[in-house]
C-alpha cells in the first residue's frame, strides 16, 4: 500500500511538472510580448493559470464526492462471534 502511493507520488510529480513545462513552453512561443523576458513571463502565467483551474476543479470535486461511512455501532456476523471466543 504505502509503496504503491509513493511510486504514483513520484510519477504523478514528474507527470505534473513535464506538463507545467509544456505549457509554459506553449504560452512562451505563441506571446506578443518583447523578447527576452517577456515571452517567458507569458508562458509562466499561462502555467499557473492552468494550475489554478485544475486545482479549482479539483477542490470542487472534493467536496462534491459522498463516501458512506457507516453511523453508530455495526453488527456483528456470526463468524466474527466464533472467532472471538475461540
Amino acid at each position: 500500500g504505502s509503496s504503491i502511493l509513493n511510486t504514483l507520488q513520484q510519477l504523478a510529480g514528474a507527470a505534473g511538472t513535464a506538463l507545467f513545462v509544456a505549457v509554459m513552453g506553449i504560452g512562451a512561443s505563441h506571446s506578443n510580448s518583447a523578447p527576452p523576458f517577456g515571452p517567458m513571463i507569458d508562458g509562466v502565467r499561462v502555467a499557473f493559470l492552468m494550475g489554478a483551474v485544475i486545482a479549482a476543479v479539483v477542490l470542487v470535486l472534493s467536496v462534491l464526492v459522498k463516501i458512506d461511512v457507516p453511523r453508530g455501532p455495526r453488527e456483528v456476523t456470526e463468524s466474527e462471534e466464533q472467532g472471538a471466543t475461540v
